[in-house]
């Protein structure tokens, strides 16, 4: 009997924003099947790069993180400029989840603004 390696799996509070970091980060996608139990990143069929690498799956935990993660991935750029790159995407997507939740603080803080002053 022999066994195959289906997925690497990675417990996470939020499995969608993993999601789509890594497919981003990776030029993968992320599955369409995603739900609220977790989310997989994949590369397309037809990517001729796609050699038989297993699917990312995310997977939503409520265990609170109190040590640093066990699991990581060691990325290798091709060249200088895939690496100039990825830095991007990573400096965006940083960027743009950092505005959300500010937005999401300042909105609830207007929120209780306006609420003491009407109450």
């Amino acid at each position: 009997m022999s066994l195959s390696l289906q997925c690497i799996t990675v417990d996470a509070h939020n499995p969608k924003a993993l999601a789509e970091f890594w497919a981003e980060v990776l030029g993968w996608s992320v599955g369409e099947d995603g739900d609220e139990i977790g989310y997989w990143i994949e590369r397309e069929l037809n990517d001729p790069n796609n050699t038989g690498f297993p699917d990312i799956l995310f997977l939503k935990v409520p265990d609170s993180k109190v040590i640093k993660n066990r699991l990581h991935l060691d990325l290798r750029p091709d060249n200088q400029v895939q690496t100039q790159n990825l830095i991007l995407k990573l400096a965006k997507f940083t960027l743009r989840s950092i505005a959300s939740k500010m937005m999401i603080n300042l909105a609830t803080l207007l929120v209780r603004v306006f609420a003491s002053k009407i109450l």
